[in-house]
């Protein structure tokens, strides 16, 4: 730290609190003091990389303290320096303070920038504050900033958290983003304003917006029964939106084969990850819809992959269609996707229908012991056989799977006992589980409380910071009189400096008249006494005879 070289470039200083943001706030803080003890000039850049520092770290006191410490030192800040003390106060989502800020940057000649708004809105996003939100917007229409992405999107978060899709829905009109539009389309869902949603779905590939699978299953989501009008976007998507608006379907099969009719309809051609999200769709009631579509993937010569083969055989399974679970699961494994999931399906579904015969051909081409054949599988194919009254063909089967298999047959005690220590192992997490929960509520009751007395404390430091505002404005007025009486004072000491002076001369000029008469008198003197001799000496002379 060479405080020389600052002197003569303070920037160097600049460069050097810069690198010190983040986690060494104190080397900072101490790198500020040291310069104004050795009398090193300290700029508005100075105390910006001080504040940006204290918002790094989290100390969003600091930086407002030191933001106002530049009045004292009579430096004045700059937009940048509000700035780093918005993103402060964002990052700690001190919203009153960021408003605040805001309100002063006026009053100090700055001008209001998207940066510092932006960063306002963003903390008042944070504490779902949307009236503060839509205040800072008023202040830069007033100020003729302009809004960007950025701020819009973080007011409109703010508007969906707050539940207040008529402001968001209003806002989301004059941004041509999509995701600001997708956050408004949750918003409306939340609010249970469906129509709202799919308008403004139905309005985005106007604004040359696609619609992404967030937005599509926002609005499906919200009115199952009322699918179809979403679904209107669709002759603007590619093949890529059409996926995405069928992957949000999620268990919906109504909207997921109303998107597969569509592209059967124009001139887009599903692939593999159009069918595989709309056979999952299916699974849970339409089964024979799973299955119809598998068989039209093989129609169409497309690979289906391993989860929609596994999701059409539970279906089967789910429906006791055992007959049409084995055949899938055999063409299935002959394209390579017959694993012990949908092996286990499908033994399940012929256990249920008391097929025992199958399971045994079925668990026996998948070889016993085997990858496919595992101790799960054993057991639903020893229940099968049980199940049959074919308790011979059970013992031959134990004698080829292994031990764990044993464990899980029907009647075995090892089994019977590792269910009720499951269940007391259940029983004893859901106690623990309540537990826990009754001890959430009572903490967050009681962080609740804390945040109202946090709230409370800051408004009594709102106040004092308002106090000591006037007692600063008070002492700086103070200042500036003593200031001019020591200016007034300074004037007459000048003033009495330069009669010295003039009365100094006057005397040296009367001493040096007085010296200068003295010696003239002198010399008279003596010239008078030489006289006076020569006088006496002829009187002398004279009375001689």
């Amino acid at each position: 730290m060479d405080l020389a070289a600052w002197r003569r470039r303070p920037q160097l200083a600049t460069r050097f609190l810069q690198r010190l943001r983040g986690e060494r706030l104190v080397a900072a803080v101490d790198v500020l003091r040291s310069m104004g003890r050795a009398e090193v000039e300290v700029n508005v850049f100075h105390f910006t990389a001080l504040v940006s520092a204290c918002g790094a770290s989290g100390r969003w006191r600091v930086g407002l303290h030191f933001l106002l410490t530049m009045g004292l030192r009579e430096v004045c800040p700059n937009d940048i320096t509000f700035t780093a003390a918005h993103n402060a106060c964002a990052q700690a989502e001190r919203w009153r303070e960021a408003l605040g800020l805001l309100q002063t940057m006026p009053e100090g000649q700055i001008r209001l920038d998207v940066f510092s708004c932006s960063a306002a809105v963003t903390a008042c996003a944070q504490r779902s504050t949307w009236a503060a939100a839509a205040q800072v917007l008023t202040f830069m229409g007033a100020a003729w900033v302009a809004a960007n992405v950025l701020t819009f999107s973080a007011a409109l978060s703010a508007y969906e958290r707050s539940r207040q899709w008529r402001a968001g829905l209003h806002l989301a009109e004059d941004l041509a983003d999509l995701v600001a539009a997708s956050t408004c389309i949750s918003s409306l869902q939340k609010a249970d304003r469906w129509e709202g949603a799919a308008r403004l779905l139905f309005e985005l590939p106007l604004s040359r917006l696609q619609p992404n699978a967030f937005s599509f299953n926002s609005v499906v989501s919200g009115e199952s029964s009322r699918w179809q009008w979403p679904l209107t976007v669709l002759s603007d998507l590619d093949e890529v939106g059409c996926n995405a608006a069928a992957s949000s379907c999620g268990e919906r099969w109504g909207p997921a084969l109303g998107i597969l009719q569509h592209m059967g309809r124009s001139t887009l051609q599903p692939d593999e990850v159009t069918y595989s999200a709309v056979i999952t769709a299916c699974e849970a009631t339409q089964w024979r819809r799973g299955l119809a579509l598998i068989w039209a993937m093989l129609r169409r010569r497309l690979r289906a992959d391993g989860v929609a083969w596994s999701s059409a055989v539970s279906a089967c399974e789910r429906s006791s269609s055992w007959q049409a679970a084995l055949a899938l699961f055999e063409s299935g494994r002959d394209g390579g996707f017959g694993d012990s999931v949908a092996l286990g399906a499908v033994l399940r579904a012929l256990r249920a229908a008391g097929a025992w015969r199958q399971a045994l051909a079925l668990l026996g081409a998948g070889g016993a012991g085997g990858a496919g054949a595992d101790a799960v599988c054993g057991a639903e194919a020893c229940g099968a056989c049980c199940g049959g009254w074919k308790f011979q063909e059970a013992s031959d089967l134990m004698g080829r799977i292994s031990s764990t298999a044993l464990a899980l047959l029907l009647g075995g005690g090892a089994a019977q006992q590792a269910l009720q220590d499951r269940d007391a192992e259940l029983q004893r997490l859901q106690d623990q589980s309540a537990r826990a929960e009754e001890q959430w509520k009572a903490q967050i009751v009681k962080l609740v409380e804390e945040m109202r007395k946090v709230e409370q404390r800051t408004a009594t430091l709102a106040k004092e910071l308002a106090a000591s505002k006037a007692e600063l404005a008070k002492l700086k007025a103070g200042g500036q009189d003593v200031v001019q009486r020591y200016e007034e004072e300074s004037g007459r000491r000048l003033e009495l400096e330069e009669k010295c002076l003039h009365l100094e001369e006057k005397l040296k000029s009367r001493e040096q008249r007085s010296r200068d008469e003295t010696a003239q008198k002198a010399k008279q003197s003596q010239a008078s006494q030489a006289n006076v001799a020569k006088l006496e000496e002829r009187a002398k002379q004279q009375e001689e005879p």
